[in-house]
């Protein structure tokens, strides 16, 4: 985003070539900074699923070439996660992680000394 004006915007949209048009935001567009916000959200969305659309049926077509790799469903970062996921799966998985790797038990005087530290006397 690059201001155009008082209360305007230019957009700006780079995508992997060979990505499918993904919207509502396009490259180049000027838009008015009160619709800016969900406009931008929703395009985030859209660019996401062109880009998991991509990238599945790349796996398919590996798949059918008898490769059997591809993309969709192995590594890439953190705990094998993939774009092949759903945000809401990957988020559900990180978060799982995190807990399962640092989790710290406390006893309940050691919470409130956390949560409560002790005044001044």
């Amino acid at each position: 985003m690059a201001p155009a004006s008082r209360d305007l915007y230019r957009v700006r949209i780079i995508a992997a070539a060979g990505l499918a048009p993904f919207g509502p935001l396009l490259d180049g567009m000027v838009v008015c900074a009160d619709v800016l916000a969900p406009l931008v959200r929703q395009t985030a969305l859209e660019a996401y699923a062109a880009c998991r659309e991509q990238i599945m049926a790349r796996g398919a077509a590996a798949v059918d070439n008898g490769s059997g790799g591809g993309g969709g469903g192995g590594g890439g970062g953190a705990g094998g996660l993939s774009i092949a996921q759903h945000p809401y799966e990957k988020r559900r998985t990180l978060i799982a992680e995190l807990v399962d790797n640092y989790t710290v038990p406390y006893d309940d005087e050691t919470m409130l000394r956390l949560f409560a530290p002790a005044g001044p006397d």
